[in-house]
């Protein structure tokens, strides 16, 4: 049961008694196999469409006379679920605690990595957001080619990195290209800062120093690719010019924008002058995919999201070697990346290594407590609720992510990018957290549609509280897989005993409380 657990905690959003059984039954590399043919649960385009929202009367949240209107009212409720994040949050959490396709949502944690954010107000639409988080989806399983081509024409990183609009340099040489979104692919989206082993160890100089992927003259040669384009049109007609703000489509390129001088790339590839927009955009993202920093800066990264924050070096060029050669001379084969990042001996080892695992981000946490008990949840407010650990679904504060990459554990030498966010007061508010979901959950708001709230359900223990340690026991196979030591079990069952036996509803919310709070569940080992 403990390798199914641990296998269901790295690839999901949480174990549940069923999908363990379900492993053990079938086996890890089959339940895998399975996971990647699991349709798509993400945000469906028809129903996040485009209409003239700001425009339309019964849009607006406010009355003519500059009043409020009140949350019920239907103004501020289309609002609410179309120009604001609500309406895909609140599907993030439903779809990610009931949905079967935990895996492609799961590696949803690509948003993470080849980020965009709802704190740029104009991203912060249902169904500007939506759209981008699809492509994600969509190419989870793809190759990372076609990723890296998606989000770069997405109308949603071309606002969010200043690439939508971009025009090339003037004569005079007073205009410029935007060089942001040249600068971010490089450095957070495929190949990072320093040249590196197939381990993902820096590549040294003859000094013993660090060597540079790239520098400003190549930012330059890049930004002139990255002119031309701009938002698509509303009618699917080809740009006349630069067009207003519009997210249901790719970029399209506008006349006379685009820089059609040779351009010097990465390893010293040549795009040569004349080319047309599109030509030279496949040339240059295939210029970066074809790096050999890729392989091991991207799969160290889903390494971290996915299993543990400290991976071996041979851990990562295992997966590395999986992203450069599928084993039929694909490169950039997700499938594989991800078979080689779940199925790898390191990820599958018992649990021995004190130092294996990662801190459980406030999502990760809240998902894995409401999963494990089949809980009722429709969504509402629990990004909300995230928000205050330092997470809320889809608006990290920079393009960097809500926490540094390679934050490093204070007092120790260990990588834990999610302590970036974690100090006193988020560990006091992650175990009010769990108390609220366990002892209140959050109640229905009438104004969503199928509203549901969020509750957790203890029945299954209210029948086992007359006997406190065979409660704990259950407790600790489906929560923890079994692995709460001795000394914390006994612990939890002499406070259970405490509780008058007549009272098993506290029991079994102070047994539970009391487990999940505690760091062998926030810690995902």
């Amino acid at each position: 049961m403990a390798e199914a657990f641990r296998f269901l905690a790295q690839s999901s959003f949480g174990p549940t008694p069923s999908e363990v059984a379900a492993v053990r039954a079938r086996g890890i590399a089959a339940y895998l196999e399975d996971q990647f043919t699991q349709p798509l649960s993400f945000y469906p385009d028809a129903q996040y469409t485009y209409f003239g929202l700001r425009a339309t009367p019964d849009c607006n949240n406010k009355d003519p006379a500059g009043n409020n209107y009140p949350a019920s009212a239907p103004q501020a409720i289309c609002y609410r679920d179309n120009l604001t994040p609500a309406r895909v949050q609140r599907q993030f959490f439903s779809n990610a605690v009931t949905q079967p396709d935990q895996l492609r949502q799961r590696v949803g944690a690509l948003s993470q990595i080849v980020v965009v954010s709802t704190v740029e107000r104009d991203l912060a639409v249902a169904y500007v957001l939506a759209r981008y988080q699809n492509i994600l989806a969509e190419a989870a399983f793809g190759n990372f080619e076609d990723l890296l081509r998606r989000v770069t024409l997405s109308p949603a990183m071309g606002n969010w990195l200043d690439m939508v609009n971009n025009d090339k340099p003037n004569a005079s040489g007073s205009r410029v290209p935007n060089e942001n979104y040249a600068r971010e692919v490089l450095q957070l989206f495929s190949i990072g800062v320093s040249e590196l082993k197939i381990d993902g160890t820096p590549l040294l100089d003859a000094q013993g120093n660090r060597i540079a992927t790239y520098d400003q003259p190549d930012i330059r040669e890049f930004a002139r690719v990255f002119t031309g384009w701009t938002y698509p049109s509303a009618d699917g007609s080809p740009p006349r010019g630069k067009n207003p703000a519009f997210y249901a489509a790719p970029m399209a390129p506008y006349p006379n924008g685009h820089d059609t001088n040779a351009k010097e790339l990465l390893e010293d590839f040549r795009i040569p002058a004349g080319q047309s927009i599109q030509k030279d955009l496949d040339d240059a993202i295939h210029n970066i995919f074809m790096h050999p920093n890729v392989g091991p800066f991207i799969g160290k990264q889903l390494i971290k999201r996915l299993v543990t924050g400290n991976p071996s070096p041979a851990y990562v060029a295992r997966v590395a070697g999986a992203f450069n050669d599928n084993g039929q001379g694909v490169r950039g084969d997700m499938k594989a990346v991800l078979s080689a990042i779940l199925l790898d001996p390191e990820a599958r080892q018992p649990d021995s290594d004190p130092n294996f695992g990662q801190l459980r981000e406030p999502v990760l946490m809240v998902t894995a407590l409401l999963r494990t008990w089949n809980a009722t949840t429709d969504g509402v407010g629990l990004s909300d609720r995230t928000a205050s650990l330092g997470q809320r679904v889809y608006s990290p504060p920079s393009v960097f992510n809500y926490y540094p990459a390679e934050y490093t554990i204070p007092g120790s030498s260990l990588a834990g990018a999610e302590f970036g966010i974690h100090n006193t007061a988020s560990a006091v508010a992650r175990s009010n957290l769990v108390y609220t979901l366990i002892y209140s959950g959050i109640a229905v708001n009438p104004t969503v549609p199928n509203a549901a709230g969020t509750r957790i359900d203890t029945a299954l223990f209210q029948a086992l509280s007359a006997t406190p340690a065979a409660m704990v026991d259950e407790m600790n196979n489906l929560l923890l897989g079994g692995r709460l030591p001795a000394f914390a079990r006994d612990v939890i069952v002499q406070s259970v005993a405490q509780v008058p036996a007549t009272n098993r509803v506290e029991r079994a919310r102070m047994a539970l409380y009391l487990m999940a709070s505690s760091y062998y569940f926030q810690v995902q080992h």
